[in-house]
């Protein structure tokens, strides 16, 4: 029973490390997105949608975590062949409280 829960602890930390600050690129949020699937980073825009993934903890009240201005980021990015805009794949919300 013993090695089935340290087997058991060892798989938990494996899930939860593997998108663990393993971004590309830095960045300050210069405008919120709001509704919209445009987010401004260092007065550069990018796409985002529901698929971004955003690694963040959830703020008591909130269904989804905030990506506000002035927020420190980290972030990674794909070129999609249909849009001028860099798509962003991951969020890591840097200085969150």
């Amino acid at each position: 029973m013993k090695i089935f829960s340290i087997l058991i602890l060892l798989l938990l930390s494996t899930i939860a490390g593997a998108g663990a600050n393993n971004f590309a690129q830095t960045g300050v949020i210069s405008e919120e997105s709001g509704n919209s699937e445009t987010i401004i980073i260092n007065d550069i825009s990018y796409r985002i949608d529901n698929d971004t993934n955003v690694y963040a903890l959830v703020r008591h009240g909130e269904l989804a975590p905030r990506l506000p201005a002035g927020e420190l980021i980290g972030f990674n990015t794909k070129q999609e062949e249909e849009s001028e805009l860099p798509y962003i794949t991951d969020i890591w919300l840097l200085n969150a409280n």
